[in-house]
This record gives C-alpha cells, sequence and structure tokens, in this order.
C-alpha cells in the first residue's frame, strides 16, 4: 500500500493536469443543514487540512492559473485564512475578469474597483497580474482582518505597492466610477448587487457581479410570490435553492441587461453565475485561453 503523503504519489499529483472533479471528490462538503445542500465544499476546510497530494493538486492548479506571487501568498498566508473554498472561487472569478482585462487594460479600462471585497482576494489577484497598466482599488465598510492578511502574505511574497490593491473603507454608495472603471462585487449580499450595477450603468462602467443572496422583489414584479424556506418545496416555495438563485440571477440579467454569462465551478460555490454588462463588444466576447502549461521545477511543495 502506497501512502498518501508518499514522494512518488505527491510527485504524480502535481504533473498532472488539475481536475475540479478529482480535486474534490472526498473533501468535506457543506452541511446537509445548509440550503445550498452538500453539493459545495466545505467553507471551513483550509489548505492545511488537506492531503499532500490534494494540497500538490491545489498548487498544480494555482501555478498554472494565477501570477507567482499569488501561489506563493498563498502558501504564507496565515492559515486560518487560506480558505480552499475563497481560493479557488477567487481564482475562478480573476480568470473571467483576466479575459476581459487583457483586451482592455490601460486603454478603455484603467481602474478596477472591487466593491463589498470582504477577503480581497480577487482584487490582489488582478493588481498581481494588471497593476502597473491599472489602477486596482477594493472597498468595504470595514477592512476584515482577512484582507489585511492577504495584503501581507502578498507583499511578503514580492508585490510591491504598483501590484497591491489599494483599500478603502466605505460602502458601495460612496465609490466614485467614471466609464474607464471597471466595477467588480463578488458574493455581495442583499441590496449590494442593486446599488453596485445601478451605480455602474449610471456612470457608463463595465460591471462583472456574482451575486450571492438575492432578494426577488428587486428583479420581479411585486405581486411575484417567490418566498423561501431552506430546503423545502412547499407550495409557497416552488423552487429549489440552485433553481431560484438561477432564476433570479437570469431575472438580474435582464432587467439590468448584462450581456455576457459566466459560471464558475459549481463543485466550489452554489453561487456560481457571474454576469456581466457594459463591456465594449470585443471584451465582452474575448474568450480564455487554457491553463498554461508551465514547466514545473522541482521543488519543495509548499
Amino acid at each position: 500500500e502506497v501512502l498518501d503523503d508518499d514522494a512518488t504519489v505527491v510527485l504524480r499529483a502535481v504533473r498532472r493536469a488539475f481536475d475540479f472533479l478529482e480535486f474534490a471528490w472526498d473533501l468535506p462538503r457543506r452541511s446537509p443543514r445548509s440550503p445550498h445542500g452538500t453539493s459545495v465544499l466545505d467553507p471551513h476546510l483550509v489548505v492545511k487540512d488537506l492531503s499532500d497530494s490534494k494540497r500538490a493538486r491545489l498548487f498544480r492548479y494555482l501555478h498554472d492559473r494565477v501570477p507567482r506571487e499569488a501561489v506563493e501568498a498563498v502558501a504564507v498566508v496565515p492559515e486560518r485564512y487560506a480558505r480552499v473554498k475563497e481560493i479557488l472561487e477567487s481564482v475562478e472569478v480573476f480568470r473571467i475578469l483576466e479575459r476581459r482585462l487583457r483586451v482592455s487594460a490601460g486603454r478603455t479600462v484603467t481602474r478596477v474597483e472591487d466593491v463589498a471585497c470582504g477577503h480581497g482576494l480577487v482584487a490582489h489577484l488582478v493588481a498581481a497580474r494588471f497593476g502597473g497598466s491599472i489602477d486596482v482599488a477594493c472597498s468595504d465598510a470595514r477592512e476584515r482582518p482577512a484582507r489585511s492578511a492577504w495584503s501581507a502574505a502578498f507583499r511578503a511574497a514580492g508585490s510591491d505597492d504598483e501590484r497591491l490593491p489599494r483599500f478603502d473603507a466605505k460602502p458601495v454608495a460612496a465609490v466614485e466610477l467614471d466609464a474607464a472603471t471597471a466595477l467588480v462585487c463578488v458574493h455581495g449580499c442583499d441590496d449590494v448587487n442593486v446599488e453596485a450595477v445601478e451605480k455602474a450603468r449610471t456612470a457608463r462602467s463595465p460591471w462583472t457581479v456574482v451575486p450571492c443572496c438575492l432578494r426577488a422583489r428587486h428583479y420581479l414584479g411585486a405581486g411575484f410570490n417567490l418566498a423561501r424556506r431552506p430546503s423545502t418545496r412547499s407550495d409557497a416555495t416552488p423552487l429549489a435553492d440552485d433553481t431560484r438563485y438561477a432564476f433570479l440571477c437570469g431575472a438580474l440579467a435582464a432587467r439590468y441587461e448584462a450581456d455576457r454569462v459566466d459560471m464558475i465551478e459549481p463543485a466550489v460555490t452554489a453561487r456560481s453565475i457571474a454576469l456581466s454588462g457594459g463591456w465594449p463588444d470585443e471584451i465582452a466576447a474575448a474568450r480564455g485561453d487554457p491553463p498554461t502549461r508551465r514547466s514545473l521545477r522541482s521543488g519543495v511543495l509548499p
């Protein structure tokens, strides 16, 4: 029997192309009592909890998709902030933004504003990739310890001020936008989605949002009954949670004339739909390249 931490197993894992389903197959899932069910990763799972081979696969995934500083930041950030779900969903959102910014950075888009940023990892990934050609800022009502920890980790990994996002403690309403600023909002709750998209449309800013909690009253007629009780399908709740989420994302897209829909890996998060609008046609249609096949140096696994 070959133990999981056997060097041969780890080396084979890091050399093989990343596969989400294989990676997530036997990892802890959300509690069955959660309205999201058990199909997505446990949000409390951190990198140190992974087996050696799983950790090798995670770092192979990062190596192929994000700047070097980001890979090293994941290795040095305090373990309580290295949540696997947050890392994976942030990288997937970054890849969506990267496709657009690769065409527009420094030309039609000169600034990215990540509002209601929470841990701020998406903004750090964008700054690590495009800092120097665009200004990257993130904001929230208050700075969370996780955001400070990621900033320190990226700095320790070699990011200078130009490749770190600026943080402003302010609500969405106080954020200033213009046509050259792209607004990003990842898993903003309740009214934040509406406030962010409406502000972007007023300023004629390109926008990308990944909605989290959605209130039906914002997107449907006042008489439309879409009451929800977690994990039930009563007459008052005809839709399961995932169907309701997709339904309301469609309503949001229609109301605000979104022109692009993307999806991050649903095995990572139940809130996996990304909607975009206002990007120039050639940017909105930009397709992503497959993850870079970089040659991997032998060395110590982070």
